[in-house]
């Protein structure tokens, strides 16, 4: 995705944020940061959001996490296995893969 198109994006993605989910989110001059607030976004809330927007397939990644991983990684599969509910079979399945640091 250019930058352009990130950018372009990313504001269709805060508005319907705001407009369709009541949220009060200033956007980031950072073509790789969403919002300049500190908002909590629900998985589901974002997955409508983009999907409203057109998109088919979304990555999610977590930073700062406080789970051990065992315990997270279920709740991660759940979403996926929500998602894939909703948008179908054509959806890819791959493992999940977890990058962190101690």
């Amino acid at each position: 995705m250019m930058e352009d198109e990130r950018a372009t994006l990313k504001d269709e993605l805060v508005n319907t944020l705001r407009l369709a989910f009541g949220m009060t989110l200033t956007c980031s001059p950072d073509s790789l940061t969403l919002s300049r607030n500190q908002v909590n976004v629900l998985i589901s809330t974002m997955l409508d959001a983009l999907h409203s927007l057109g998109a088919r397939v979304c990555r999610v990644s977590f930073f700062g996490m406080k789970w051990e991983i065992p315990d997270a990684k279920p709740m991660i599969d759940r979403f996926i296995q929500r998602y894939r509910a909703k948008m179908g079979s054509s959806i890819p399945v791959k493992k999940n893969m977890f990058d962190y640091g101690v």
